[in-house]
C-alpha cells in the first residue's frame, strides 16, 4: 500500500496511511485496494503481506481486510487435544496462504493450539481476546 501511494523509501501500516491522509482505515483500504487491483504490476505483491504484529496500532488494525478469512472453526467448548486435531485437519484441507479463523476457550486451548500450529509450520497472524473466548487467525503454509 505504501508503494501505491508513492512512499518508496518508507513502509507504513494501514492505520498510519489513513491518519496521514485523513481517512478511515476502511476508506483508505478500499481506495488503495482499487488502485492496486487496477494495475497488473501490483497484483502479485499485494498478496504477500506481513502479519499484524508489526502494526504500531494493533488494537485499531483492520486485519480482516488485509487477510480475508477463508474458513472459520468454532472450537469453543472442545477439549484438548481435540481442538488442535480439528484445527490441523482443517488446515490440511486448505491451500497455501489461505486464512483460518479459530475460536478457542481461554486456558489450555489458547495456550496449546497456537504454539502447536506454529510448530506445524503455519503462521499465527493474530490472537485476540473477546469477552470469553479468543479469535485466532492462522495462515496456512
Amino acid at each position: 500500500m505504501s508503494l501505491a501511494l508513492g512512499y518508496a523509501e518508507e513502509q507504513y501500516c494501514l492505520s498510519c496511511l489513513s491518519n496521514m491522509h485523513g481517512q478511515s482505515m476502511n476508506d483508505m483500504f478500499d481506495f488503495v485496494y482499487g488502485y492496486i487491483q487496477g494495475r497488473d504490476c501490483f497484483k502479485k505483491e499485494w498478496i504477500k503481506m506481513k502479519d499484524k504484529c508489526e502494526c504500531p496500532l494493533l488494537n485499531s488494525c483492520v486485519i480482516e481486510k488485509c487477510f480475508p478469512i477463508n474458513f472459520v472453526l468454532d472450537l469453543r467448548g472442545v477439549e484438548c487435544p481435540l481442538n488442535f486435531v480439528k484445527t490441523k485437519i482443517q488446515l490440511d484441507k486448505m491451500q497455501t496462504n489461505q486464512i483460518l479463523e479459530v475460536l478457542l476457550d481461554p486456558g489450555e486451548a489458547i495456550e496449546s493450539v497456537p504454539p502447536s500450529v506454529i510448530e506445524e509450520g503455519h503462521k499465527v497472524l493474530s490472537q485476540e481476546l473477546f469477552e470469553n473466548y479468543y479469535k485466532v487467525l492462522i495462515q496456512k503454509n
